[in-house]
């Protein structure tokens, strides 16, 4: 009888033997583990891992867990403030896990290919109804043989597409960028090779062909301000004379210098944007008709001016603020985070929910019941037409499948049903009633999904228990450190004055620094000041906020821009951009102040109030040490860069 005993005892020292080797550090009788360690150290640490990367962070680490332990030893965790935190963090991040990611993954790089490239394209559209959907479908036919024997795809267009336009555009639907159409149809142009027809698509509401015309590299997206004339196109020939002269008057007043938001508010004619000194919001090749689009994209610089041009809305003059381009560089972190987020607020999205609800089904066990899906469609169908027979049908107590271990009810499918009533009705097109049903089952398996997401996401569970023990230690440090040292105003002045020889300006002016968004009013602004720069505050005034004024005493090396100039008492400097704001800047020298001069308490207070509270975490943190020994394995440590 001793031997078994003896195996096991001796297989139980061994486990534990293994379990210590892998302990990198103890506090108090707490324990970390080597991979505990090296997962935060990867996550968090941008340094190579090199030996003394390692023990670097290892010190942070310790004191975070010391910080996090002191934090539970208060139950922090119970107060209802850290529990409303967690929770409305759960639902902020919930739904970036209710994607499959290999199926996002591969949604990401297709846009990030489809977004490096514009495509022009030509289209034929042919809608249909449930009245006459034969005849579209005959029409599409046509079209496609039509097509292949040779005939040209305007003629075609002409003949068949139901779009407004065709007979003036022959089809031209001119530029387009990724995520401006309806994800089908993107696809569809996307794989188009140039100079093709592609096969016939059918939506749910019409048939499409499309034909490549034409491709580029992205234009990006582009940021414009512009004043309007409105002018219908049936304008007589006095009303379009009058218009144009007012554009060519406005469009000479702004190569002479005027301000283009100014023009804009008192011309501008597009409810948009004049009242915002006439910026339209950035948008994508596509976005708008061709007509308005061509010119806006043919600009090349910033505040580079368009002539008068013409459209269906009128007359336009245009100048370019800037052009944004999503980075495509399928190796770089940064440009696959952004598009990931593109990605899960586009309608596309949903191919990624479907397949973590297929995977989440079969995860959570889901099983059918014997009920038959005839059955389930006959209720579904006498619900909508307010029939009692649908209790008939399926009492409500009826188990139609069964999802983690809990069954799903006719009684569930009849709440669905009422809540989504209206939304189910007006479906374009109309949904069958099995459909219907798959829609619900997907709904019941998210939400039991989103309930129980930590057992079945890892590392949905570790952000959890990262955001929690984050938001303890702040509140921890805000009541042992941050507030203590704000209210200490004596504790300040005393570590001032212990201290005070730290606190002293480095090489430094008093000046005004004047920034704004427009150039032009900035280069006018600044030709002001030159004449009178005394009169600063007065003539800032006058701009109505469109200039900013910020004056004070300056360190040169917190004036990067200008550090390189001399700055010398009554020195005005020419204006810089800011491409980290958009905004150009400028700075009017008063005084000249030399390098270490003594700070005085209110000038040094904030630098002072941190090293206080650097002071007071370093103590906070000996106590915890001496209350949780803290015991590192030196020889895991070791072993880290190996």
């Amino acid at each position: 009888m001793k031997r078994p005993f003896l195996m096991w005892l001796a297989t139980f020292l061994l486990l534990v033997s293994v379990a210590q080797a892998q302990t990198i550090f103890t506090y108090g009788n707490n324990t970390v583990s080597k991979q505990e360690f090296l997962t935060a150290f990867q996550k968090n640490n941008t340094a190579p891992p090199t030996q003394k990367a390692y023990e670097d962070y290892l010190e942070m680490y310790v004191r975070y867990k010391l910080k996090v332990k002191a934090a539970y030893d208060i139950r922090l965790d119970t107060f209802p403030s850290q529990k409303a935190d967690l929770l409305d963090f759960r639902k902020q991040v919930i739904n970036n896990y209710l994607a499959d990611e290999a199926t996002l993954n591969k949604l990401v790089k297709e846009a990030m290919v489809h977004s490096a490239t514009d495509l022009r394209i030509s289209h034929i559209y042919i809608p249909f109804s449930a009245n006459d959907s034969i005849e579209a479908r005959n029409n599409a036919n046509r079209a496609t043989r039509e097509l292949k024997d040779g005939k040209p795809f305007e003629t075609v267009a002409r003949l068949y597409s139901s779009d407004s336009s065709v007979q003036s555009n022959n089809g031209d639907i001119g530029w387009i960028s990724a995520f401006l159409l309806p994800y089908p149809l993107e696809q569809l142009a996307y794989h188009t090779p140039l100079n093709s027809n592609s096969p016939v698509y059918k939506s749910s509401t019409a048939y499409h062909i499309f034909r490549r015309t034409g491709q580029r590299p992205t234009g990006g997206m582009i940021q414009v301000a512009q004043v309007l004339l409105s002018l219908p196109p049936d304008a007589s020939a006095a009303a379009t004379a009058k218009a144009n002269t007012l554009a060519d008057s406005i469009y000479t007043a702004l190569h002479g210098g005027a301000n283009f938001g100014g023009l804009a508010l008192k011309y501008s004619t597009d409810n948009a944007s004049f009242n915002n000194q006439g910026v339209m919001q950035a948008f994508y090749p596509g976005s708008y008709d061709i007509s308005f689009e061509e010119p806006v994209f043919a600009l090349q610089k910033e505040n580079e001016l368009s002539k008068p041009f013409r459209t269906k809305q009128g007359i336009h003059i245009v100048k370019r603020i800037g052009v944004f381009h999503y980075e495509t560089d399928t190796t770089k972190a940064t440009a696959i985070t952004a598009m990931k987020s593109r990605v899960l607020n586009d309608p596309r999205s949903k191919l990624a929910i479907d397949a973590v609800a297929e995977k989440a089904g079969k995860q959570m066990g889901l099983k059918r019941s014997a009920v038959t899906q005839a059955s389930i469609d006959s209720y579904t169908k006498a619900f909508f037409q307010g029939s009692a027979n649908a209790k008939v049908i399926l009492p409500k107590q009826t188990v139609l499948a069964t999802l983690n271990k809990k069954p799903v009810t006719v009684k569930d499918y009849n709440s669905y049903l009422s809540t989504n009533a209206d939304k189910i009705s007006n479906s374009q097109p109309s949904l069958k009633e099995s459909q219907v049903f798959s829609q619900f089952m997907q709904s019941k398996i998210l939400e039991e999904y989103q309930q129980n997401l930590e057992k079945f996401n890892p590392t949905f569970a570790r952000q959890l228990i990262e955001f929690r023990d984050g938001n303890m230690i702040f509140e921890a440090m805000q009541a042992n450190i941050w507030d203590k040292a704000v209210n200490d105003e004596q504790g300040l002045k005393n570590y001032y004055e212990k201290h005070k020889d730290k606190y002293t300006w480095k090489e430094s002016v008093i000046a005004v620094i004047f920034n704004g968004l427009d150039s032009t009013v900035v280069q006018n602004f600044y030709k002001t000041i030159q004449g009178n720069p005394i009169e600063w505050r007065s003539i800032t005034e006058k701009t109505k906020e469109l200039i900013q004024a910020d004056s004070g005493r300056f360190e040169i090396d917190q004036l990067p821009a200008f550090g390189n100039m001399k700055l010398k008492a009554g020195t005005i400097t020419p204006p810089v951009f800011r491409a980290e704001d958009l905004t150009h800047n400028f700075i009017y020298v008063l005084h000249n102040m030399p390098a270490n001069l003594p700070r005085t308490f209110e000038e040094a207070k904030g630098f002072v109030l941190n090293d206080y509270q650097a002071e007071l975490e370093e103590a906070w943190i000996t106590a915890l040490k001496k209350k949780y020994p803290v015991k590192v394995n030196t020889q895991i440590l070791k072993t880290l860069n190996r």
